[in-house]
């Protein structure tokens, strides 16, 4: 038998004037923290001021510590959102910490949610795949390197395609972080549409997947994959600009 606490809203950090039980796993669960910046990104004031503080004062107390995350509440109607590397650090620090593990939430990929049917549901997972493919991948080996893994498993993913849509994802990773903004638990989707907001990015990502189409043209999976990432961009980015405007 075992007991396990929710530190939970206002309960977040350890009591000051108690030592709790270690005997007790506790499961942290960081709302309101920013998941496009790692929680030791010093560039995250909140992150850095507030909750990678909280975990390390629970490592300190000497408890067994989980998490339950939430990436399912970031902003965009289907999350389509490359935050994949910061994860990965997450993950690190994690272990520095020796965390027994992490409550990584999602949607099953092609299923039938019936009157829930809608793009968070239906598409999170292909939406994220990278997020998910890696997650599984360095839980095993978390000191691999990320970037040549990333590289790896977009082209095989991505074919002949990649050269294009890897100057796709960058354009998208660069417009991500260049307003210098936060998201996490509950941001609004106008935010993310704030990222879109620099001058000829639609018809820049547009141009290149229009040239990972013609060279997908004679592979019907590959041009199904193509055709996927341009329907994010419009249920996730584009639709959230228009909230933003």
């Amino acid at each position: 038998r075992s007991v396990n606490s929710l530190i939970y809203q206002t309960y977040r950090f350890p009591p000051a004037a108690i030592k709790p039980d270690p005997r007790v796993a506790i499961t942290i669960c960081p709302h309101q923290r920013c998941y496009i910046h790692s929680l030791t990104d010093p560039e995250c004031p909140a992150n850095v001021s507030t909750f990678r503080p909280m975990f390390e004062a629970w490592h300190k107390a000497g408890m067994q510590a989980t998490t339950f995350e939430y990436h399912t509440q970031m902003p965009g109607a289907s999350r389509y959102i490359p935050m994949e590397k910061a994860w990965i650090e997450d993950l690190r620090f994690y272990r520095d910490l020796n965390m027994l593990g992490y409550g990584f939430i999602t949607r099953s990929p092609f299923g039938n949610y019936g009157s829930r049917n809608n793009p968070f549901n239906e598409h999170m997972w292909m939406s994220l795949w990278q997020q998910h493919w890696l997650t599984a991948y360095f839980s095993w080996n978390i000191d691999a390197d990320f970037d040549s893994v990333y590289e790896k498993i977009n082209a095989a993913y991505y074919g002949k395609t990649w050269p294009m849509m890897k100057a796709y994802r960058e354009e998208l990773r660069n417009a991500l972080y260049a307003p210098k903004l936060h998201m996490g638990y509950g941001t609004p989707d106008a935010v993310l549409g704030q990222c879109f907001e620099n001058p000829g990015l639609g018809e820049r990502l547009h141009a290149l997947l229009d040239k990972a189409e013609t060279a997908a043209a004679d592979d019907a999976l590959l041009l199904k994959r193509v055709r996927r990432d341009r329907e994010f961009l419009k249920l996730s980015w584009e639709d959230a600009y228009d909230i933003y405007k």
